[in-house]
């Protein structure tokens, strides 16, 4: 285990449990940036290895690439190690290759929204109609009232 300040530590144990009281900081799948794929092999990295890259950060390997000042951050997919590739960045270019990744289409049947259809019965004008409803309510006097909501809701 490496920390933060690139000291490393041997940590003996149960597996399971040592991995339970760990949280993994960086991962493929939590990390954003684009998507390469080596197109030549170079050290350990074969061909059609997938790279994400990603902001400078603690690495795990290193490459030096010809001559130059060009830093890359990437990692690796299948084992999460974060890789840094220097030199000229034209070499860099020439060993990856820019990958889109593919998005994956649900074939969900495909649902027609049927618009409900309006039938007119009647032709009211509702500004009106609510109008006669307040002013007759203006006529009752509060023990109507009472009594209106007593027998309509059981109070």
């Amino acid at each position: 285990m490496r920390s933060s300040d690139g000291e490393e530590y041997l940590i003996e144990g149960n597996f399971s449990k040592i991995k339970d009281m760990f949280i993994p900081s960086k991962t493929y799948s939590n990390m954003e940036g684009e998507i390469y794929k080596v197109k030549r092999p170079f050290g350990p990295l074969l061909e059609n290895v997938i790279l994400k890259k990603i902001e400078a950060c603690q690495y795990d390997e290193k490459f030096q690439l010809g001559h130059g000042v060009t830093e890359v951050y990437f990692i690796q997919k299948n084992n999460d190690k974060v890789i840094k590739l220097y030199g000229n960045s034209n070499q860099i270019n020439n060993l990856l290759e820019n990958v889109t990744p593919v998005t994956k289409q649900e074939d969900k049947p495909k649902t027609q929204v049927l618009k409900p259809q309006t039938k007119i019965i009647e032709k009211t004008i509702i500004k009106e109609y609510y109008h006669e409803k307040i002013n007759s309510v203006d006529k009752l006097t509060i023990a109507e009232l009472d009594s209106f909501f007593a027998n309509r809701y059981n109070y």
